[in-house]
This record gives C-alpha cells, structure tokens and sequence, in this order.
C-alpha cells in the first residue's frame, strides 16, 4: 500500500515543474509483438502489473505541505484499443494532466497476426529503467496466465518508495560525499555560464492553443556482428561502447549544424546524459520509479574536429563522474528548484535553451529474463517480441533525443525529435550522419599513442 502522503522528491518536483501543454513531460516506450494478444490475459496481467508498481496509477495531490502522490486503483489507468494491419505509429497527442489522471495511459493496436503496445508514462512518476521494470512483470504474468504455472516474479517492497530519492546514502557516509562533490563545483559555474545553441534553430511552441505534441521518431538498427564490432572499437581505446555512441552523436550534430549553417565557433552543444542511481541492495527492491539523475557534457565544434580525442575526453569525464557519484550535483541544485512554481503556465516560452540533445542508454532490455528464446528473444504466451523502444520527454530548444538499448543482441539507436520545429527529413538526415559515424570508426586506424597517454 502506498503512503498517504508520498511526498514528491526534488526530481519529481523538477519533472512536474517542466510539464505543460506545449511540453509534456512524458515518456514512452513501444513493444512490437509478432503473434495474436489474448485481451482478458493481457487487461489481467497489466492490472496486477499496476498492483505491483503503484507509482504508475498514482496522481497529483496538493497540501498545505506541497505536492504529494495518491495512488488509484489499477482500473483507473485507461486503455485504448485500435485495430489496424499497416500501423507503425506511436501515439498523436502525448498530453497527460497528472493532477486530474493516472501517471499511465496504455494504447493497444492490434492487427491479425501481430500487436503494438505502448506504454505512456509521466516522467515524475519513472524513469526508463523503472519503467522497464514494470513491463517484465507485466509479460512473466501474462505468459503464466497462459501456461498455467506460477510466475516467478522479483521480489520488490512498496514500503521502500519513502527512500527512492537516498540514493543510498547514509549519515556516517555524508562527510565522504561532500569531499567528491567538491569536484563538481567547476562544473556548476560552467553551467550556468555557458549558454547552449540548440540542434536546429527555433522558437519554442507556444503555451496557448499549442500544436500537439506527437510521439515521433526515426530508428536505426545495428546488427549483432556490428554491435559486438563497435563494442571491441571502443575497449581498444579505453572506453565504452556507450562513450563511442555518445561520440558519434556529437560529431553528427556539428556537422548537421555545418553542413546547415547553423554552427559558430564558439558555441557549445550540450549533452544531457541521464545517469541511474540505484546502486544498493534496497534500490533493487524498489518497484518502478525514479531513482536517476543527469549529467551534462559540454563541447564546442573545435573540440569535436578530433574524434580520438573527442572520444578520449568523454572516457575520461565519464569516468570521474561516475567514480565520484558528480549526478549527486544535479540532484542536490534540484532542492533549490523545488521551491519554484510547480507547474510552468506562462504563455511566454523559455527564453534560453538548456540543453543541446538528451542521450539515454537503457542497456539490454530483457537480458536477464527466463523467457527468451534461444535466438535471446523474449517470448511470453504466443507473442513474440520483435523490439522495444523508448522515448525521452521534449523540451523548449529541445528538438532532438537518442534512446540506445539493446536486444536480441541488436542495438537500436531511435532519434525522437519535436516535428513541429525539427522536419521529418532533416531528423532523419540528422540520425543518418550519426550511423555514418559510427560506421567511420570501423576504418580508423587505432591511434595508440593517443590510447596510452592515459594507460
């Protein structure tokens, strides 16, 4: 049973505060299935998936205290059925009021041998990972429905939800905190000096009568050899596939801006990275949340020229953020933002971007699930899934955000991008130079003095 009084976290408030009509803060994540969906399973097994993780069919409250979660009962969270054979579509309208309706809304397009479903979620509700929690639950209950055998599910407390946002830290371990932090002091001046050009040049959407804001993306799909190719590129230079695939979008954004003439000299292009934070045997108890912070890389078109270099200096800033838990930061400059107005209704838009592009890796999505075929996909009754995807929420200035994940041993790379600013063609151009750099790598010769500099 949830709290009564579930107290929003500082990111909970920040993600509350960025929602409004013109920007829904919201993300989503897509399965599409081969095989025929038994509807009376499915409504069953999505509705004990809902028992299980409350935080998904909660909503908004307000206090004399502040704002705080209210959970619904699991038949709150609405779905919507469609049926067609040629669909490949997420959905056309992503607006979700949180303070008038569940954190989760569920769409389900069915064709006659095949099935689409998404999910849409609040981001103050969830993270990607906790998201992706839920949906495993959801797919053991439906396939021990239909076989008849007790699902083996994981076992998550309720009870822990107050702590979602300790991120593990206890009062004897502050003093060492604090010491880390004080690395990540530079970074906050250069935040707040630094001012970010966006992907594309625009003017944010209006807060009256906005344009709706569709779900829209364009996906690109390396296959296992590749994978394991880029994979081996990226350990013989000391970093990881992640950094090189963060590389990659860099370079394809100043040459995008170039090739456009949209790119000065000395502008910055901003990198959020959105960092899990679970790392106790609590946070692994937790049911879908968000337990999660961001980073933010900074880079100028001089500094991006150099790809080992480019790529070595992302290694390295990575690595000291995460040796020295630097997401902290961004967490700890959120309890100053929690005290602004929780909700943006100003018709006038932001008036700076803040960010360039958001990169989030979700790692391997069903990895470790007992359902998986031989072939490593996931199979659950008579569906069997061709791939998952997930999308990041819009903001002003924000066109444009890469989701990585991989399965089946296949890495999908999507390209979500704000279609009433950002074109459909010059997204895809966008996300086709990022491929192309990626592909480069496979013919650079590796530079190991650049490599040992740092052995």
């Amino acid at each position: 049973m949830i709290a009564k009084r579930l107290y929003l976290s500082s990111f909970e408030h920040l993600m509350v505060a960025q929602d409004s009509p013109a920007y829904p803060c919201v993300v989503f994540c897509r399965m599409q299935f081969t095989g025929k969906l038994d509807r009376d399973v499915f409504i069953g097994a999505l509705r004990k998936t809902l028992d299980r993780h409350p935080m998904l069919r909660s909503h908004v409250a307000r206090s004399w205290r502040g704002l705080y979660w209210l959970a619904s009962p699991s038949q709150s969270v609405p779905i919507e059925w469609t049926r067609s054979e040629n669909k490949n579509s997420w959905v056309s309208d992503s607006r979700l009021d949180l303070f008038e309706e569940p954190a989760t809304k569920v769409f389900v397009d069915e064709a006659s041998d095949a099935c689409e479903i998404v999910f849409q979620c609040h981001h103050a509700c969830v993270d990607g990972l906790g998201l992706q929690i839920a949906v495993e639950d959801l797919w053991l209950l439906y396939d021990g429905t239909l076989s008849g055998q007790k699902s083996e599910l994981p076992e998550y407390k309720i009870s822990l939800l107050p702590n979602r946002n300790r991120f593990g830290i206890s009062l004897t371990q502050i003093p060492r905190v604090l010491r880390q932090q004080k690395l990540g002091l530079v970074g906050i001046k250069q935040f707040l000096v630094r001012k970010p050009v966006a992907v594309i040049p625009h003017r944010p959407v209006l807060e009256d009568k906005p344009d709706v804001l569709s779900a829209c993306c364009h996906i690109a799909q390396f296959e296992k050899k590749t994978v394991e190719q880029f994979r081996i590129l990226a350990k013989n230079r000391r970093a990881t596939l992640n950094e090189l695939l963060m590389c990659c979008i860099f370079e394809a954004i100043a040459d995008f801006r170039l090739r456009h003439r949209f790119q000065n000299p000395d502008e910055w292009i901003r990198m959020m990275v959105p960092i899990s934070m679970r790392s106790t045997d609590q946070d692994a108890q937790q049911t879908a949340c968000n337990i999660v912070s961001s980073v933010f890389l900074d880079r100028m078109p001089s500094q991006i020229e150099n790809s080992e270099s480019l790529l070595e200096s992302l290694h390295w800033e990575m690595d000291l953020i995460k040796k020295n838990r630097l997401g902290l930061i961004f967490i700890a400059s959120l309890w100053v933002r929690k005290y602004l107005a929780t909700k943006r209704t100003s018709a006038n838009p932001a008036r700076r971007c803040e960010t360039s592009v958001v990169v989030t890796n979700l790692g391997k999505s069903f990895s470790k699930y007992p359902l998986l075929g031989q072939d490593g996909t996931m199979r659950t009754g008579n569906l069997i899934l061709k791939n998952i995807t997930m999308l990041a929420p819009m903001t002003p200035f924000l066109a444009s955000a890469f989701t990585i994940n991989e399965y089946a041993g296949n890495l999908f790379l999507a390209l979500r991008y704000d279609h009433r600013v950002f074109p459909e063609e010059l997204a895809k151009e966008l996300l086709d130079l990022v491929v192309a750099k990626s592909t480069d790598w496979s013919s650079r010769p590796l530079n190991l003095s650049g490599v040992l500099s740092h052995g």
